[in-house]
């Protein structure tokens, strides 16, 4: 996905609920976590895409509902690191790592996330 400010590596899917010409990203993620080798980006930053001058006139916040994107297949280099970027995700969401001051339990995984889906033991209550 590419802006004139900058460019995303994502999945992307067709998806009939959309209009025709619109593409959806999740807003919030673009986050960076821990993990056994460093710290790894999970979702999209939008702020890469998104030029500081096209925000509100009063707030200054990023119009980051309304930016003209351009899709185009990426190349295999940049294929192979958001693949191996998304193994890393997996891997962390799998198995956390142990968070020092919490309980084996909750550093295990054990805290429910909104959905009831397994929360990582990065993602404190």
């Amino acid at each position: 996905m590419q802006t004139r400010t900058g460019e995303l590596v994502v999945l992307a899917e067709a998806d009939d609920s959309l209009r025709r010409g619109v593409v959806s990203l999740p807003h919030g993620y673009g986050q960076r976590y821990p993990d056994g080798e460093g710290r790894v980006v999970v979702g999209p930053r939008l702020n890469l895409i998104t030029a500081s001058e096209d925000c509100d006139p009063i707030a200054a916040t990023p119009y980051h509902k309304n930016v003209a994107v351009r899709l185009a297949a990426a190349d295999s280099a940049s294929s192979a690191a958001a693949e191996a970027t998304s193994a890393r995700i997996r891997s962390i969401a799998a198995s956390p790592p142990a968070v020092q001051g919490l309980p084996a339990s909750s550093a295990s995984g054990g805290l429910a996330g909104t959905h009831g889906e397994p929360r990582p033991a990065w993602a404190l209550p």
